[in-house]
């Protein structure tokens, strides 16, 4: 081996020490983050302790997953020279927030790591202190998580180690929640094809079709077709599409208030009930398009009133909220002039209320 420059900590510091209360790294940490794999291997040899832990509980193995540029030679030498000097490395372990260096290595998009980790024996299903799996990491990814997952469920079934699809987060959110929250629409098909549940709830009582409800992604509407297009099971469809969350909305309620319409319209074409009301509010489908100040194309109108004639569903013009407000008179409230003028043409002179 060649020769190693002698190490810098001081001398009163117990170099075999797995804990370093003074400073944030160990020598060994601060060497395997500057991808210094000679003083590595030296520090190893002479008795280090490949699984000690700085002040947030990182091992050199968290260190190495987190660094950009993933370095799986470094990985691969930490794991060979433990071998050899029979110090097993502890690949599951938890840092301070729970996060095992798998699921480092997925947030900072270290592939060739995810892969070296996975057949290394790490487990694909370890939960950190907000419930996130290794799953819920690359289904909250901006960008990558397609081809991620991809790599993720391979190796995992090579590995003969089955993913649990619907983990869920301290906030209750599935894989499937939050692929949908990120608009990965190739990756929220993966995950329905290999179990996901699509009418889990979370803390909110929210579907993942209310997810895709509220969406601001330009291809929600997408979303929302290819969600209730993999649900094959008709009942299960007919339950998620007039599903309420805790704040009494359903899918179609929230696609309104954010003015998704094409969205609106997908929810409509599959059977979205336009008359349920918000079980806190008293609002209906066309409250919820009414109270919205600045909307005044009518687009939303139209397209309640057109799928309630196809449905042979006539919309309820006449419901009252809490407060005692119709549509009409809440229109009128935020003076959105087109909506107060259109209801007038199409139902004439029929009762509104005040």
């Amino acid at each position: 081996m060649s020769s190693v420059p002698e190490s810098k900590e001081p001398s009163n510091v117990d170099p075999k020490l797995t804990r370093v209360e003074e400073r944030v790294d160990s020598p060994l940490h601060t060497a395997m983050d500057n991808g210094c794999k000679r003083e590595v291997e030296y520090m190893l040899r002479r008795g280090d302790d490949p699984n000690a832990v700085n002040r947030w509980d990182d091992t050199p193995l968290h260190v190495v997953c987190r660094r950009d540029g993933d370095d799986d030679d470094s990985a691969k030498m930490l794991f060979e020279l433990s071998r050899d000097i029979y110090r097993p490395i502890k690949i599951d372990a938890p840092n301070n927030i729970g996060d095992t260096p798998l699921h480092l290595a997925l947030r900072f998009d270290n592939s060739r790591l995810v892969e070296l980790l996975l057949r290394k024996g790490a487990s694909p299903n370890v939960a950190n202190h907000w419930g996130q799996t290794p799953l819920h990491v690359i289904c909250n990814r901006q960008y990558t998580a397609d081809d991620l997952a991809e790599l993720f469920f391979e190796t995992s079934e090579e590995m003969r180690r089955p993913v649990q699809i619907n983990a869920k987060t301290t906030l209750g959110d599935s894989p499937l929640h939050l692929a949908l929250e990120r608009g990965h629409k190739r990756l929220a098909e993966s995950l329905l094809r290999r179990g996901a549940d699509p009418i889990a709830v979370n803390a909110n009582g929210e579907t993942p079709l209310h997810v895709v409800g509220r969406s601001w992604h330009a291809g929600a509407d997408e979303l929302a077709k290819m969600l209730l297009l993999e649900t094959r099971n008709d009942r299960v469809r007919r339950t998620m599409i007039d599903q309420r969350d805790t704040q009494g909305n359903t899918p179609l309620h929230l696609a309104l208030i954010h003015g998704n319409e094409r969205t609106a319209e997908v929810l409509l074409r599959h059977g979205a009930n336009p008359n349920l009301t918000n079980w806190i509010s008293g609002s209906a489908a066309l409250h919820m398009i009414c109270r919205q100040d600045g909307l005044e194309d009518g687009s939303l109108l139209r397209l309640l009133s057109e799928f309630s004639q196809e449905r042979y569903r006539p919309l309820r013009i006449d419901v009252q909220d809490v407060f005692g407000d119709t549509p009409l008179s809440r229109a009128m409230r935020y003076d959105n002039k087109m909506l107060v003028d259109f209801m007038q043409r199409k139902w004439g002179n029929r009762e509104y209320g005040h």
